[in-house]
């Protein structure tokens, strides 16, 4: 019976092919990193069986891998936070109402929308803002100063708002009408403003003071 790096298989050709096959592959392993054996090591038994935990520890990352490539980026984020905030102005220099306080205003919309991702809901309306810029706020961004330091203000809150399952689930932008049926009976967990808004057009009415108001 013919020898092979070793191992004895009854068809020579047989045997060469697959050791070929299992030393380049070993070497692709060495050079990606690839932690587990490969089809081939199982297919020839050279592979130690996993322990349960093991298997379970690798079906665990898988998971967490695809869920995390599934989860929309901070662009995204970035873009409904623009979305919501963009027209609104500060009426103080310091404190409430403040631009400091317009952006953790971002900050908070932006951790509202991770925990929403982070839950396998799907951004954008009814949930949120759209995820994207339409063309006239594309525009905006590039040409008009107000608009363009409110995207970049709202593409960084999008990077400092925290991502976790249980973070809070709500806001609304308060500009004195009734409270959303969900928010009724609850206090908001954080408040920011009053702002100004400038824009009009949409639900805000423009020269209304608005308050963001984020729940759990």
């Amino acid at each position: 019976m013919p020898v092979i790096n070793g191992k004895h298989y009854m068809n020579p050709q047989y045997g060469k092919a697959l050791e070929r096959d299992r030393i380049a592959d070993e070497e692709h392993r060495r050079l990606h990193g690839e932690p587990e054996p490969s089809w081939l090591d199982h297919l020839l038994g050279f592979a130690e069986k996993p322990s349960t935990k093991q298997v379970e520890a690798t079906q665990q990352k898988r998971s967490e891998l695809q869920a995390q490539s599934q989860r929309v980026t901070d662009e995204t984020i970035g873009n409904t936070i623009y979305n919501e905030t963009s027209g609104l102005r500060p009426t103080s220099h310091t404190g409430k109402g403040s631009l400091q306080d317009l952006h953790e205003a971002r900050v908070g919309t932006g951790t509202v929308s991770k925990t929403l991702d982070s839950n396998g809901q799907k951004l954008g309306k009814p949930l949120t803002a759209s995820t994207q810029l339409t063309t006239q706020e594309a525009n905006a961004v590039r040409s008009f100063d107000p608009a363009k330091h409110a995207y970049e203000d709202s593409r960084t809150a999008a990077s400092e708002a925290v991502r976790d399952k249980n973070g809070p689930r709500h806001f609304y932008l308060d500009h004195g009408q009734s409270k959303p049926r969900w928010a009724e009976g609850k206090e908001p967990k954080q408040s920011y403003g009053p702002f100004r808004n400038d824009a009009g057009g949409g639900d805000v009415p423009k020269g209304a003071k608005v308050w963001i108001r984020v729940y759990d």
